[in-house]
């Protein structure tokens, strides 16, 4: 039956991921364990810091996150293909904590990678995950 049933038929029906109380319910009742997936963009950096600490909504999960997610400084060394994409809003796009706490690290060691800073870099770039190819492709 697996852990989400009527959020992948609601992905089915609808093409919308986002969970509904039943789905949310199942994560604080007994999973332990969450491989997580996401492409390298603002929106994705959230997800796990989502999942595993406190909202406004709700305490922290007991749940351990295993971020199998895709990074921006990931995907620029492996050289995918980055896509630029518009701003509807002039307001800035939030990011994770991690995401924070590396631009902070490489401005505390004076940035021996010369990697951009990621928070203003995910305000207009992302890389999706299906950029990443086999190697038969």
């Amino acid at each position: 039956m697996g852990l989400f049933p009527s959020l992948k038929q609601r992905v089915r029906d609808t093409g919308c991921a986002r969970p509904d109380r039943q789905d949310r319910g199942k994560l604080q009742r007994g999973t332990n364990q969450i491989l997580l997936r996401h492409d390298a963009d603002s929106s994705g950096s959230l997800i796990s810091q989502t999942l595993t600490k406190a909202t406004k909504a709700r305490a922290a999960r007991s749940v351990e996150v295993v971020d199998l997610g895709f990074f921006p400084w990931t995907a620029l060394a492996k050289g995918c293909f980055v896509n630029r994409f518009e701003r509807m809003s002039k307001n800035r796009r939030p990011v994770s904590d991690y995401i924070k706490e590396r631009d902070a690290a490489n401005d505390e060691a004076g940035n021996p990678n010369n990697e951009p800073n990621w928070e203003s870099w995910l305000q207009d770039w992302r890389v999706e995950l299906n950029a990443m190819t086999t190697a038969d492709s």
